[in-house]
């Protein structure tokens, strides 16, 4: 909370796609980054 009461929300972008190979789990918000498929 700030001195006026209001709280502050961290924005953290990232990939939230638990399957994807760079998942974030600290990611609040997806930015669209996620890796996913097999690329051999």
């Amino acid at each position: 909370m700030t001195g006026d009461g209001s709280c502050l929300t961290l924005i953290v972008a990232g990939c939230m796609d638990s399957t994807a190979s760079n998942y974030d789990e600290t990611a609040n918000v997806d930015d669209g980054s996620c890796i996913t498929g097999n690329f051999l």
